[in-house]
């Protein structure tokens, strides 16, 4: 499946597109340093999450939104670390592979797409980065 669904880096394989991006990533971009995330920003990533799905440590964003309050210091200062020091800790990258099947069960294996399912905290910092990587082209 992974042959299928996720295509080799090749270089020799860019287009125009691909080579302009590949040469444009090696300059780092000089802009101001982001703002630190407020309790309002994470707590809105995590209302865009499925409350329903989780990842190995089977916490879902319905229980991290119910329990925020009390752990939204803690939640905050550890992102906001992450984002400063350009970290992601190994942990939040860990995912559980399942098998979804289409519409209906099916014994055809064609049927079938995989899903990695992450833990809540590491989709909570990993769309920040993307609000983060966003916002300036948006304005």
């Amino acid at each position: 499946m992974l042959k299928y669904f996720v295509p080799e880096d090749n270089e020799t394989n860019d287009i125009a597109v691909h080579e302009k991006i590949r040469e444009q990533i090696k300059e780092p971009v000089n802009t101001e340093n982001d703002k630190p995330s407020s309790r309002e920003e994470i707590a809105s990533v995590i209302k865009t999450i499925n409350p329903k799905t989780s990842g190995e440590d089977r916490l879902t964003s319905e229980t991290l939104l119910r329990v925020f309050r009390s752990v939204q210091s803690f939640l905050i200062e550890v992102c906001n670390k992450c984002l400063t020091e350009g970290s992601f800790p190994r942990q939040w990258k860990k995912s559980s592979p399942n098998c979804k099947a289409g519409e209906r069960r099916n014994r055809d294996a064609s049927k079938y797409v995989p899903v990695s399912l992450l833990n809540v905290v590491g989709k909570v910092l990993g769309r920040l980065i993307i609000c983060i990587m966003c916002i300036p082209v948006l304005i």
